[in-house]
């Protein structure tokens, strides 16, 4: 949901708006004298919605869906880093 907000309540509520923010992706434009001059939202929203995603990115996103990587549950991932962890550790043992 989108806020307009004055400076002052912004500085108050600081941390009820960064929580906002994080948890029901709100923005929020922040007023001073009855102009906006700035928003705050989320870094995950700033990423998805405002952000280019570079080519190289865009690229690896590409090769993980063909792959069929892209359906992998956090859980997932972190096995597969834990076992490349391993296997670089053991490299070149008996």
């Amino acid at each position: 949901m989108d806020t307009i907000i004055s400076a002052l309540d912004a500085r108050t509520q600081f941390g009820q708006i960064i929580r906002r923010t994080e948890e029901n992706k709100d923005r929020f434009f922040i007023s001073r004298r009855g102009k906006l001059k700035a928003v705050l939202m989320s870094m995950e929203d700033y990423v998805q919605n405002i952000v280019d995603e570079p080519d190289f990115l865009k690229e690896a996103h590409w090769k993980a869906g063909e792959a069929g990587l892209n359906g992998m549950t956090m859980g997932e991932i972190d096995r597969e880093i834990a076992e490349v962890r391993r296997s670089l550790r053991n490299m070149g043992r008996p």
